[in-house]
C-alpha cells in the first residue's frame, strides 16, 4: 500500500493478536514484523442503529463490585473516572485479564512509554496479552499520531467485531486526545472556540464512541478512562464523553487511601444498562445493598440505620477484590445472594439466559 495511502487505512488481521504496535500499525514490540490481513478505514459512520444488535447479553469483568452494582452488557459503553494514582490502570488490566469476551483491543494516547510498559509486563501479564492487541500513541509522538491511535485501535476493534467476535475496547483517554487535537489546531492558527478546546473535538469525540458498540455481527463494549479527579471542577470534555456513554465508574481517592481496590465508588457510579441484562432477584439485591451503602453514609442519625452499619463490614469485603482474583458471574450472585438474604435463581447466573 502507497504511503500516501496509509492515511486513510489501517492495516488489520489475526497477525496483530499478542502484539504492541503504533499507529501507522509497525510494531514496538521485540516481535517480527507484521503483515496485515487486509486495511480497513480510519474513518467510517457508526452502525445504523436499525442494525444494531440489542444489548442483552452480559459482560462478564471477573470484577464483582462490577459485575454485581454495575453489571454491564455485552455492546455497552462505559466511562472510567479517576485521578492520577488511584487504581485506574490496575482496574482495567483486571478488566482485560478476566472479561469473557473473545479479544481486547487497547489504545494508550499520549501515555509516557515507561507507563505502558508497566502497564504491560506488570498489569495485564503474558496470558491477556495474548488476546489483546495494543495500540500507542505514547508522549514523544507527534500530535497527529496521538489523535490517530483512537481512530487506529477504534478501527482494529470493528475489524474484531465484523468477524463476529465479542470484543472489550479500552482507550485511554480522551483527554490527552483533546490535548493533542488543540496541538494540530494551533499550529494551523484556528482558535479556540470553548472553554480552551477547539469545536473539532466535540465532533470527534461522539464520532468515535458511537462507533463502539454493537453491530449486525458482533459487540464492542468499550471502555473510556479519563484522568478526572472531582465533579466540582467543570471540564468540557468529561462533559462530552460522559453525554455520549450507557454509564461510567467513578474511582475514589478516598477509598484508595484505605487500601480498598479496587477503589469503586458504587454510589457515585451509574450504569443505566444494568437493569436489561439482569433478573428481577439480582436486582432487588443491588438495591438492598445500595440503599444499605447510602443508610452507613448516614450513620448516627436514626436506629433504622443499625443494619446499614452491621452491614458496613460485609459490604465492603464483598466490593474487594485482590487485582489478581478473577470472580466469574456465578460465584459473585452467589456472594451477593448470601450477603444480602435474597434468593438469586440459578437462571439468573448464565449469562447466556440474559
Amino acid at each position: 500500500m502507497k504511503e500516501e495511502d496509509m492515511n486513510i487505512w489501517v492495516p488489520v488481521g489475526m497477525s496483530l493478536l499478542g502484539r504492541v504496535i503504533y499507529a501507522d500499525g509497525k510494531p514496538c514490540d521485540d516481535g517480527p514484523e507484521i503483515f496485515p490481513e487486509e486495511y480497513y478505514p480510519l474513518e467510517v459512520a457508526p452502525p445504523d442503529a436499525s442494525t444494531r444488535l440489542p444489548m442483552n447479553r452480559r459482560f462478564e469483568t471477573g470484577v464483582r463490585a462490577i459485575d454485581s452494582m454495575l453489571t454491564m452488557g455485552k455492546g455497552q459503553r462505559m466511562g472510567i473516572f479517576g485521578g492520577f494514582g488511584i487504581g485506574r490502570s490496575a482496574l482495567l488490566a483486571m478488566i482485560a485479564r478476566n472479561n469473557n469476551a473473545d479479544i481486547n483491543v487497547i489504545g494508550f494516547i499520549g501515555d509516557r512509554p515507561r507507563e505502558v510498559w508497566d502497564f504491560i509486563k506488570r498489569n495485564l501479564g503474558e496470558e491477556a496479552l495474548k488476546r489483546s492487541v495494543i495500540v500507542v500513541g505514547n508522549n514523544v509522538q507527534p500530535a497527529v499520531t496521538r489523535v490517530r491511535t483512537a481512530y487506529v485501535c477504534t478501527s482494529i476493534a470493528e475489524y474484531f467485531r465484523d468477524k463476529g467476535m465479542d470484543v472489550a475496547f479500552m482507550l485511554e483517554s480522551f483527554i490527552r486526545f483533546a490535548h493533542a487535537q488543540r496541538e494540530i489546531e494551533l499550529a494551523k492558527g484556528e482558535l479556540l472556540a470553548h472553554k480552551g478546546y477547539p469545536l473539532s473535538v466535540f465532533e470527534m469525540i461522539p464520532n468515535l464512541i458511537y462507533r463502539s458498540g454493537t453491530n449486525n455481527k458482533g459487540s464492542i463494549t468499550a471502555f473510556y478512562s479519563e484522568f478526572f479527579d472531582c465533579d466540582d471542577v467543570p471540564n468540557p470534555i468529561k462533559d462530552r464523553v460522559q453525554d455520549c456513554l450507557d454509564g461510567y465508574i467513578v474511582l475514589s481517592r478516598k477509598l484508595a487511601m484505605a487500601y480498598h481496590f479496587p477503589t469503586i465508588d458504587i454510589l457515585a457510579s451509574n450504569n443505566r444498562i444494568s437493569k436489561m441484562v439482569t433478573g428481577k432477584q439480582t436486582q432487588k439485591a443491588v438495591n438492598l445493598v445500595r440503599k444499605l451503602m447510602e443508610n452507613y453514609a448516614k450513620k448516627g442519625t436514626s436506629p433504622k440505620l443499625d443494619l446499614a452499619i452491621g452491614k458496613h463490614s460485609e459490604i465492603e469485603q464483598f466490593l474487594i477484590q485482590e487485582e489478581d482474583e478473577n470472580c466469574s458471574m456465578a460465584d459473585t450472585l452467589n456472594m451477593l445472594s448470601k450477603l444480602t438474604g435474597i434468593d438469586i435463581p440459578c437462571d439468573e447466573y448464565d449469562e447466556n439466559e440474559r
